[in-house]
C-alpha cells in the first residue's frame, strides 16, 4: 500500500459520503463498493474515523452528524471559545 493509494481512498470514500450523507456501511460493504483492496480500505477508514469525519457504530461506518464542523460534540475550538466569551 502507498501513501497514494490510501489518499485516493479516503478521498473517494469521503466525496461518497458527501454525496449520500446519510449512507451506513458495514465494512464489507465499503470494501465492495470501492473495489478496494482489504487493507487499504481499512486504513482510509481509520483515518477518517480518526479525524471524526465518520463514526463507527455497532459495526457501521455512518457520516458524523452534520453540524459538528468536523469535532465531536462538546468540544469547540479556540477560536469559537473566545468569540462566547
Amino acid at each position: 500500500m502507498t501513501a497514494a493509494d490510501l489518499l485516493d481512498a479516503q478521498r473517494r470514500i469521503q466525496l461518497d459520503f458527501d454525496e449520500w450523507p446519510m449512507l451506513k456501511l458495514t465494512f464489507p460493504q465499503a470494501v465492495r463498493l470501492w473495489s478496494l483492496p482489504h487493507d487499504i480500505c481499512l486504513a482510509a477508514m481509520a483515518n477518517l474515523v480518526h479525524a471524526d469525519y465518520l463514526q463507527h457504530r455497532h459495526g457501521v461506518y455512518l457520516r458524523r452528524a452534520l453540524g459538528l464542523g468536523g469535532r465531536r460534540a462538546g468540544v469547540r475550538s479556540a477560536t469559537a471559545r473566545r468569540q462566547a466569551a
